[in-house]
């Protein structure tokens, strides 16, 4: 009958609560708690995606970019059109220090899907960064206008904002590099 040497499934109910919990300390900032129930929910739940991308976030957080590409890699084979992957192998090449692989895989998020905020905001910090000031603007603001199309959007944003601290963040920073901002004026 096989997997005997696999403790049972627990309970559909008991695994959402796992995932409610994993969720709120990753969101909390709880990463070693977040990454310890997150590895629970994969053994309970093999194909969990989430659990992956999770758990390829942990990684980054804690400075393991290689650990990242393979939770990442893991999940791209059942997800292989999932933008929120391309979001976090920018992540993970951005730690790397490689701008230009960041910009791909962001821009490939985007091109799956043109209203993916986290990668919005990504692409406006890399050309802020750059001096790009009007590319930075247009990313702000889509992540902007992304948001208010979609009111109540989960935003996972490196798993730590919130949507509304995403659209503070998106206005300010448009605001700085709009004609007139803050940035001009100084």
């Amino acid at each position: 009958v096989g997997g005997g040497d696999q403790p049972p499934a627990p309970p559909l109910e008991a695994l959402d609560l796992r995932k409610t919990e994993a969720r709120e300390r990753l969101l909390a900032g709880e990463l070693a708690v977040a990454r310890d129930l997150y590895a629970e929910i994969l053994r309970a739940d093999p194909r969990s995606r989430g659990a992956r991308v999770a758990l390829a976030f942990c990684a980054l957080k804690a400075g393991d970019g290689d650990g990242a590409t393979r939770w990442l890699d893991d999940a791209a084979r059942d997800a292989p059109l999932d933008p929120e992957l391309y979001y976090f192998r920018g992540l993970a090449a951005a730690a790397r220090g490689d701008a230009a692989d960041a910009r791909r895989q962001h821009e490939r998020a985007l091109f799956l899907d043109a209203d993916f905020v986290p990668a919005h905001f990504q692409l406006g910090e890399l050309a802020a960064s750059e001096g790009r000031r009007p590319d930075a603007l247009r990313h702000f603001r889509n992540a902007a206008g992304a948001m208010r199309r979609a009111p109540g959007a989960v935003i996972s944003l490196e798993g730590i904002y919130r949507e509304h601290e995403v659209a503070s963040l998106c206005a300010r920073n448009a605001e700085a590099l709009a004609p007139g901002g803050e940035e001009a004026r100084t």
